[in-house]
């Protein structure tokens, strides 16, 4: 019989197992696929990223879509990466009140009626230096209004000129002021309440207690501080305040100047915290919500908010500058008591206001007292000297005083009253520049307005009591000087840069 032996080993399933195997038993080493899998695994995380990259800016075009715009007859854009000028608005309106706790908290639409500027603040960007320079400008300023809409145009608190939107107030900016506009961007209560919450609050560090009963403020304890957005919306509207100190409360009776000092504070606490919450997408995207449901801007500044944010994401607070309009406080032939710019110092502040980004800043608290630099022959400015004291042949002495100075007088006559305290120049649209240069050859402090009744060259000038007469005849409006004097200001103009003690300043948590 014979025996059939099993074969020694099963045949190979594939070539490529036995040639793998003999490859391995001759010391070669197997083939390696890592890389391979490395590059694939790099092209994927790549790939996420610019998808990652890709929805962030979608949707935050999104957002920024969202907000709402209007029209401003007057702003002209800057050319690009020029320094421009803003107008920022904190409107009073209550047209958002929906439920009775708002109404409780802000009073309703129909009590309140129309609106008004809250806060009124013009902020000169420099995008080459990533540098802002904030100009406040008190709600109470006595302005000339133009236009003919009832009740609002006209001698008016400037608050005022807010209530028909933004353009007429913009308007009244550059026809009283002087200064021109870009751009400009308001917010009402709940978008300041809802941008400080979206970035869990912020910190202050407050010197002692302070409430008010008005605005709802109550910061019961002294310290540094996480403030919600209720108590931070509280805090910059806060027109009466109260603050504990020695054992009893005490009103702040600086009123809107300290107010405007803790709106100083709340932008730069806001800068602060932006950069702690720069990096958490949840308060970005709450951030951006906020912004776009309650922020109104120019069509213009509209397409300019994502690059100007990619821009100054990274500012910080001592790239923020901050001032007040000198004021002295006027009281109106109708008895109302107000404010009005203090000559020269508010032409001087408005002068290197618009300058800030252009030209070297002048060494701080520097004011320049002589004309200004566009200064036309005196002799071409024809002015109207009207009496508004009631001192017999006032308006003639001074009429001849202006005259050997320069001035082409065209007449002379009564004021509207003999109440007036401050002597008031009135110039026709467009012409500050005369009136400013009529207003730095007389010694006392004036009050320029614009008056669509004039044209040119002409100026009405109204005596007022506190008149006390004409500069040196070497500066009466005829020569042009940039030297700047460190001569501080009387104590009747206030410049609001001393801190108040009782004033929050910015601190970490």
């Amino acid at each position: 019989m014979t025996v059939v032996a099993p074969p020694s080993k099963a045949p190979p399933s594939r070539r490529g197992s036995s040639r793998s195997k003999r490859r391995g038993r001759h010391g070669l080493r197997p083939v390696r696929r890592w890389p391979k899998r490395a590059f694939i695994a790099l092209g994927s995380l790549v790939l996420i990223l610019i998808m990652v990259v890709v929805a962030t800016i979608v949707y935050v075009n999104y957002r920024l879509n969202q907000v709402k715009t209007a029209s401003c007859s007057t702003c002209v854009a800057a050319a690009a990466g020029q320094p421009f000028t803003v107008l920022l608005i904190g409107s009073d309106s209550r047209q958002f009140v929906d439920d009775p706790s708002q109404a409780s908290q802000f009073g309703s639409a129909q009590s309140q009626g129309g609106q008004r500027s809250d806060v009124t603040i013009v902020a000169r960007v420099v995008p080459a230096t990533h540098q802002v320079l904030l100009m406040s400008i008190p709600r109470d300023l006595w302005v000339n209004i133009p236009g003919n809409v009832p009740d609002i145009s006209g001698m008016n608190r400037i608050n005022a000129a807010f209530n028909n939107g933004p353009s007429l107030l913009v308007q009244t900016i550059e026809d009283d002021l002087g200064v021109p506009i870009n751009d400009f961007a308001e917010i009402n209560f709940p978008g300041l309440e809802g941008m400080v919450n979206s970035l869990g609050g912020i910190y202050l560090d407050f010197p002692m207690p302070v409430k008010d009963a008005f605005s709802g403020l109550d910061i019961t304890k002294p310290g540094c501080q996480l403030v919600s957005g209720a108590q931070a919306l509280a805090l910059v509207r806060s027109r009466h305040l109260y603050y504990f100190d020695n054992g009893t409360w005490n009103a702040d009776v600086q009123s809107d100047f300290s107010r405007i000092q803790r709106q100083d504070v709340f932008f730069r606490s806001m800068i602060t915290r932006s950069h702690e919450k720069i990096t958490d997408p949840f308060s970005i995207n709450a951030f951006l919500g906020a912004v776009a449901t309650d922020i109104t801007v120019s069509k213009s500044f509209k397409g300019q908010l994502l690059g100007l944010a990619e821009s100054f994401h990274s500012i910080g607070v001592n790239a923020l500058k901050t001032e007040t309009l000198p004021t002295t406080e006027f009281t109106t032939s109708g008895g109302a008591d107000v404010l009005q710019a203090a000559q020269p110092y508010a032409n001087s502040m408005i002068a290197q206001f618009k300058a800030f980004g252009t030209t070297p800043a002048r060494k701080s608290g520097s004011t320049a007292t002589s004309t200004p630099s566009s200064a036309v022959p005196a002799s071409s400015i024809h002015v109207d000297v009207l009496n508004g004291d009631g001192t017999s042949g006032l308006a003639a002495t001074v009429s001849g005083d202006l005259h050997r100075a320069g001035y082409t007088v065209t007449g002379t006559g009564n004021g509207s009253s003999f109440s007036f305290t401050t002597s008031q120049i009135q110039y026709a649209p467009g012409h500050l520049a005369e009136a400013q240069q009529l207003a730095a050859s007389i010694s006392s402090g004036t009050q320029s307005v614009s008056d669509p009744s004039l044209t040119g060259n002409s100026l009405i000038l109204t005596v007022g009591s506190t008149f006390a007469g004409l500069q040196a005849p070497s500066s009466a409006g005829t020569t042009t000087s940039t030297t700047p004097t460190t001569q501080p200001p009387p104590p009747n103009v206030v410049t609001n840069t001393q801190t108040e003690p009782w004033n929050p300043t910015v601190c970490t948590g």
